[in-house]
């Protein structure tokens, strides 16, 4: 060791280290608190959506397929969807994807107040 790093720090100043540390990580997670808004998601288009995610589209970040992997929307269709959101936050994107690998995405959906949401197929 280095002569600028005691050998053994006194366990008290290693505390008083960690105890802030921990304080803040726990903090963090009460701070986000995920809750279920159920919608009513209508497909509109001429083909069925197979997979539903909900995230931002800015920052990448997206749920898993909230249809799961062996469950679609039909033509036509319309399910009430459980949607995974931060109780915080209202505003989210939706991307829809057709078995064709097209993604439609709707923007900025508010979630809180919106019963139901339409994808078209654009």
């Amino acid at each position: 060791m280095g002569p600028c790093l005691p050998q053994n720090p006194p366990m008290p100043a290693l505390r008083l280290l960690l105890i802030p540390a921990f304080a803040v990580s726990v903090c963090g997670l009460a701070l986000a608190q995920t809750v279920t808004r159920s919608v009513l998601v209508i497909n509109a288009a001429d083909r069925p959506i197979f997979a539903l995610r909900i995230g931002h589209a800015d920052t990448g970040t997206w749920s898993d397929d909230l249809f799961g992997l062996t469950d679609v929307l039909g033509v036509h269709a319309g399910r009430t969807v459980a949607l995974p959101i931060d109780e915080s936050t209202c505003a989210y994107d939706l991307e829809a994807t057709y078995p064709d690998g097209h993604a439609s995405l709707l923007r900025n959906v508010d979630v809180c107040s919106t019963p139901r949401i339409v994808f078209d197929g654009s």
